[in-house]
């Protein structure tokens, strides 16, 4: 039934004002330009329902007639089983879904594509901006199996030259290898800036600390950061008739984050009895006793630790209750 409603879709006549728009549209970019017709939809991005690589995108090439042809395949793949089942499945209405597209210059050999978000979502660091990166055209949104990408964070303000830290490298690329070299980590770094900035205000969000903008990005065949698309991160809207069962939080708070030589640690609701660092692997690396009615923050050195993602866990009472905060070792 899905396949079939896909194909009157296909098959559909559109009204002739809208032919000549997508006409005018097309026709205003350069002769011989191949068109990416890049899926967009509402059900997309949502608080506890990603749907990346659900829909479909199209490029539409010079002989290729009218680039109606490719919108209605774009809009077809509202249809996709897949789509469909991932809806049902997270109980999203599927009369409520609707479809956009976002054409823009189709970009072949591409030599890196990515993600970025103005916030660090992942490790909750602070001042930093998260970087999702993988070679060619090997997908950040719909990877295969075997990929791994490059994740890094940038600092928001390029203090010194360590302004960054890689947290994890491509599989795909030779060892110690990069794929955003500090050139494009420092474009990146001002194109995000730019558009946090200006999205902020447009949404009247200023000051809200929740949030953020998501971008996509890629570098093309002649090394130009090329910014695909940009919307707000998820985070910054609240969840709507969800229900939680928070953990017992002990208030635990871990500073700097990044940290390079020293990390600080305060509990004002607990007694801590213990701190222990973990690193990535499950393996402790360190253990604090603290010293009874102890109220003022903790210093811990992390000199001696390598660079890498560790857990801090602070634990509380005889009754062995803790919290744990995720950290970044410069």
């Amino acid at each position: 039934m899905l396949k079939d409603f896909r194909k009157k879709i296909k098959d559909a006549e559109m009204p002739n004002w809208m032919l000549d728009e997508l006409a005018a549209m097309h026709a205003a970019f350069p002769l011989g330009t191949s068109i990416r017709c890049r899926s967009s939809t509402n059900n997309e991005d949502l608080p506890g329902f990603n749907g990346a690589g659900l829909y479909t995108s199209k490029t539409q090439h010079p002989d290729e007639g009218h680039i109606s042809k490719s919108i209605k395949q774009v809009y077809a793949s509202l249809w996709n089983l897949r789509a469909f089942e991932e809806r049902e499945f997270y109980r999203i209405n599927h009369f409520s879904a609707s479809m956009g597209v976002l054409c823009h210059p189709n970009y072949s050999d591409e030599k890196a594509n990515g993600v970025g978000v103005s916030i660090d979502p992942l490790y909750q660091t602070d001042n930093t901006f998260y970087l999702n990166s993988q070679v060619g055209e090997e997908l950040i949104t719909n990877p295969s199996a075997t990929s791994i990408p490059e994740e890094i964070l940038l600092d928001r303000v390029a203090l010194n030259e360590d302004d960054y830290i890689i947290i994890q490298r491509s599989n795909l690329v030779p060892d110690n290898a990069v794929i955003m070299s500090e050139e494009y980590l420092d474009q990146i770094r001002d194109f995000l800036t730019v558009i946090h900035n200006e999205f902020e205000w447009l949404y009247n969000a200023t000051n809200n600390e929740s949030f953020a903008m998501d971008i996509e990005y890629k570098i093309t065949s002649n090394d130009q950061l090329i910014i695909k698309q940009a919307r707000p991160w998820v985070s910054y809207r609240p969840l709507v008739n969800a229900i939680k069962v928070a953990p017992i939080d002990l208030g635990l708070k871990v500073f700097p984050n990044p940290a390079q030589e020293f990390l600080y640690v305060q509990c004002e609701d607990y007694q801590l009895t213990e701190l222990r660092i973990t690193d990535s692997m499950g393996k402790i690396r360190q253990t604090k006793r603290v010293p009874n009615n102890h109220k003022s923050k903790i210093q811990i050195s992390i000199r001696d630790l390598p660079p890498g993602i560790y857990i801090l866990s602070g634990v509380a009472g005889n009754n062995g209750i803790y919290s744990s905060r995720k950290f970044v070792k410069k």
